[in-house]
């Protein structure tokens, strides 16, 4: 088996789903009526968007009548980019709400969970970045003579205080959990998932830079300032 069909079957799944509903619908004279069905849902893959509602097809054009043999070149083994990018699923786990009083204490931490787990067969070579900022090398301050390391986005509202980069090695279909430390310095509603997880191709035998897996969810915490007694 080959390396695209080996990844790419990791995310096929042979899945119908009966959907039972019920709709409680209000007609123009305000009288009440109920509706209740059910729906066969049929999934062949992983993270697939799908649609009960029948949608028309467009015409496709046909393409001219071709007498000469098509030569492939430089066919690739390489999966799509679809399934490139869902190698690792990604999941964070925090609290969603917590209090702290700034005013005795100006920092707040809170701990959070990053679950990485190998959807294929494969050992993964896996780089996790908690620091997303597009440039993050020190850099000289001529005016000083020291040495300035860039702050990441938003670095006053908050920033990861643990484990900002990891790399690590994820057997095939196995589970890994990173430990990780978010700082608060103000209250507020804030989204965690600003993670890159990469996946090195050199340990898929492929040739190339490494590939980002998919976004994480939106994951948000808030953050209350306690109130004096």
């Amino acid at each position: 088996m080959s390396v695209k069909q080996s990844l790419e079957g990791a995310l096929e799944v042979d899945l119908t789903l009966l959907v039972l509903w019920k709709a409680f619908v209000v007609d123009e004279t305000g009288v009440s009526h109920k509706y209740v069905g059910q729906h066969h849902v049929t999934m062949t893959m992983l993270d697939q968007q799908i649609s009960t509602i029948p949608t028309a097809q467009r015409m496709v054009e046909q393409k001219a009548v071709r007498f000469l043999k098509d030569i492939d070149i430089n066919k690739s083994d390489e999966p799509s980019s679809t399934v490139m990018i869902q190698l690792i699923k990604c999941s964070l786990q925090h609290p969603d709400h917590k209090d702290h009083d700034f005013t005795k204490k100006r920092l707040c931490t809170v701990p959070a969970t990053l679950h990485l787990c190998n959807c294929t067969d494969k050992t993964l070579a896996i780089q996790v970045d908690t620091d997303t900022a597009p440039d993050n090398t020190p850099s000289m301050d001529t005016s000083s003579g020291y040495y300035v390391t860039p702050k990441p986005p938003n670095s006053s509202d908050f920033v990861w205080v643990r484990q900002v980069s990891q790399q690590l090695e994820l057997s095939g279909n196995s589970s890994h959990q990173i430990h990780l430390l978010a700082c608060f310095s103000k209250a507020g509603v804030f989204n965690l998932s600003n993670i890159n997880v990469n996946v090195t191709r050199k340990s898929l035998g492929l040739e190339g830079e490494p590939v980002e897996q998919k976004k994480l969810l939106p994951s948000v915490i808030t953050v209350s300032q306690t109130t004096n007694n």
